[in-house]
């Protein structure tokens, strides 16, 4: 498997594997590597603020990865303000998610605690009366 390669960011193109070096919640992706699927993918990676991320020709598209010295780039794709609300948006999203899922897990370890506590007492019932 071919290690992947470090591109600038406005060497971004549709089909391209791409690798984001944020941790899961600073990007309103479901995963922090894909395949970019359009345009609207590559504005949303550039309104992140990265200069450059890592590629994988092998996972790319054979067309959409970009040759090594190459000179000609494809038209650059502007951010634009409504770009931006939409990744807020997506990124307030994210974190409710995420905020829901803290909850979650604060309740499991309430309920696991609370069921050792019942487990110890009942031991400690069946030690008293053996």
């Amino acid at each position: 498997m071919d290690e992947p390669d470090f591109i600038e960011i406005d060497q971004l193109r549709v089909g391209q594997y791409v690798y984001l070096d944020l941790k899961w919640f600073d990007h309103p992706f479901a995963f922090s590597q894909f395949k970019i699927q359009n345009n609207e993918q590559i504005r949303v990676i550039k309104s992140l603020g990265l200069k450059r991320l890592r590629c994988n020709a092998e996972l790319s598209d054979p067309a959409a990865y970009p040759v090594l010295g190459q000179t000609v780039l494809p038209e650059p794709v502007k951010v634009e303000s409504e770009d931006q609300s939409e990744f807020l948006a997506a990124m307030a999203e994210k974190r409710a998610i995420m905020a829901q899922m803290a909850l979650r897990k604060a309740a499991v370890e309430r309920i696991e605690s609370a069921f050792a506590d019942t487990a110890q007492v009942i031991r400690d019932i069946d030690c008293a009366n053996a």
